[in-house]
């Protein structure tokens, strides 16, 4: 149950009568009644508050029922009625236990209560005072308040803007006639009736009542006709001592649900990245020395990279580089023939049987197609751009863009993007990747990079997991140039370092990671 949700409960159970338990040496709730109309009568005689248009008074016959007497009409109301409550209580009309003071326009400067003045979630006045003056004063300032005032917003009530006036001000306090202003009677708690009105009973009675559509409201008068179950006064202090002791605990609550809620939320992207993080590092399956080591791998790739170069199949690379580790145990790099030392770039230490290379030399070509967009036809080839990623690895081929069988022939020409190629965007959503897995044809947009990989000696699904890490992604978002559109270049994605395992440790570490990330997700169904 949400923290919320526990309130509610808890408001629901105060005003039935099941929070505390009863006494009976209290005195009983019609009693209390009684002598809150006499002293009404009072007031009225003294002309401090209004004579009621309609009076009216709620009473149980001796069926059981209850029965309200309007102006000496009396009717059945047991239809009416939310619910049932304790012998001792009694059930009334909102407008017969409060009053008001009326209005006023401010006469010296004031301090002026609107519904922002109100932190609705907790229910009490803002620290801040705004003060005015009277030439400045809304044609809103008008109700009158004083200490100990019930004030309900009837503007969008369903945001529960109320509050008891529980501070001195220093200038009179005038409340907006967003408000109203209800001023309980001797016997009645202003707590108690400042968490009724948040009761899920008095909640659904105001939403059945409220008028517009932009800012729905209820009326005051609506708002007094509202019926309020009422307990026997010692009984109140029970309920609203009780209450707020519960409200600390749910408090508590409520921040350990937040935490909680934030970590399922994150859960399992967090666990993903930590998995993802762990393989690149070469602590997620344990080393085998009989594999063959990734050195070997990457001697083989240049191979097959020189043959390709050679039949004119991939270019040269514009700028020769390979890395090494020396004897004592730091990385060079060799770039055309210079050699210096890079341990200021190298973000973890991998395995002895691993290597680090450049992007470009554990791949056969990092490419993409002229940067023009050819013209668009209703049926043709796929069109691929990041706008077609989908959750996960997928792809919508089905809706993306169609180009037609010249332009697919001569682009592709270029680069062909085939099944375990991977898609690396160079704008926008840069980094986020996708894995080939189909054998269709289509075109890889400009603002992406092909990679394609050595069959035999980079696992494509890898490199897909690797560059997916968030220690790689952390590496690329170094090579980002930041300007209006950022972007990262082909030269700069074919920089990247990127820790090779040895082939048949590859192929362990994507076993074991597909394991891992399909739990990771069947514990969030």
């Amino acid at each position: 149950m949400k923290a919320q949700d526990l309130k509610n409960s808890i408001l629901q159970l105060a005003v039935q009568g099941k929070l505390v338990e009863q006494d009976p040496n209290d005195e009983p709730a019609s009693v209390l009644l009684e002598r809150i109309k006499a002293e009404k009568e009072q007031l009225i005689k003294e002309k401090k508050i209004k004579k009621e248009k309609v009076s009216s008074f709620i009473f149980r016959g001796e069926d059981g029922s209850y029965y309200e007497n309007v102006s000496g009409q009396i009717k059945c109301i047991d239809d009416e009625i939310p619910f049932g409550i304790p012998d001792c209580w009694e059930w009334t009309r909102l407008g017969r236990i409060v009053y008001n003071f009326g209005q006023k326009t401010p006469g010296a400067d004031f301090c002026y209560i609107d519904v922002g003045s109100i932190d609705n979630v907790n229910g009490k006045l803002s620290e801040g005072e705004t003060i005015l003056s009277k030439e400045k004063a809304p044609s809103r300032a008008r109700k009158i308040v004083k200490m100990g005032s019930v004030i309900y917003s009837t503007v969008r009530p369903y945001l529960l803007n109320i509050c008891v006036i529980d501070k001195e001000f220093s200038h009179e306090p005038i409340a907006s006639t967003a408000f109203a202003v209800l001023n309980p009677h001797v016997g009645i708690l202003n707590k108690y009736i400042f968490y009724y009105l948040r009761s899920k009973a008095f909640v659904e009675y105001v939403n059945s009542t409220m008028l517009g559509v932009a800012y729905p409201a209820i009326n005051d008068e609506a708002l007094y006709k509202g019926f309020i179950s009422i307990p026997p006064t010692k009984e109140q202090e029970r309920i609203v001592s009780k209450i707020e002791k519960l409200w600390p605990v749910v408090e508590e609550y409520g921040k350990v649900e937040q935490e909680l809620t934030t970590l399922y939320e994150r859960f399992p992207g967090d666990m993903k990245k930590s998995i993802l993080q762990a393989a690149v590092q070469g602590k997620i399956v344990e080393q085998d020395l009989n594999d063959e080591p990734a050195a070997n791998l990457i001697e083989r790739i240049k191979a097959e990279k020189e043959q390709l170069i050679k039949e004119k199949k991939v270019k040269a690379d514009k700028v020769p580089s390979f890395i090494f580790k020396s004897e004592d145990g730091s990385y060079y790099e060799n770039v055309n023939g210079e050699t210096k030392c890079i341990d200021d770039e190298i973000p973890f230490e991998i395995p002895n049987s691993w290597v680090w290379c450049r992007l470009k030399n554990c791949c056969l070509d990092i490419a993409d197609i002229d940067h023009k967009m050819p013209p668009v036809v209703e049926e043709g080839y796929p069109y691929i751009s990041p706008v077609n990623f989908t959750n996960g690895n997928g792809i919508d081929f089905e809706n993306a863009k169609k180009v037609s069988k010249k332009d697919y022939l001569r682009l592709s020409k270029k680069i062909k993007p085939e099944r375990n190629d991977i898609i690396f965007p160079r704008y926008g959503t840069i980094g986020v990747v996708r894995l080939i897995n189909t054998d269709i044809d289509f075109l890889v947009s400009y603002s992406c990079a092909t990679i394609k990989t050595s069959k035999g000696n980079t696992i494509p699904k890898y490199l897909y997991y690797s560059l997916q890490s968030q220690l790689k992604k952390d590496q690329i978002a170094k090579y980002i140039n930041k300007t209006t559109q950022p972007n990262v270049g082909l030269q700069s994605i074919k920089q990247f370092l990127f820790p090779l395992p040895p082939f048949a440790e590859q192929q362990r570490i994507v076993e074991k990671v597909d394991e891992l990330l399909t739990m990771c997700d069947r514990l969030t169904i």
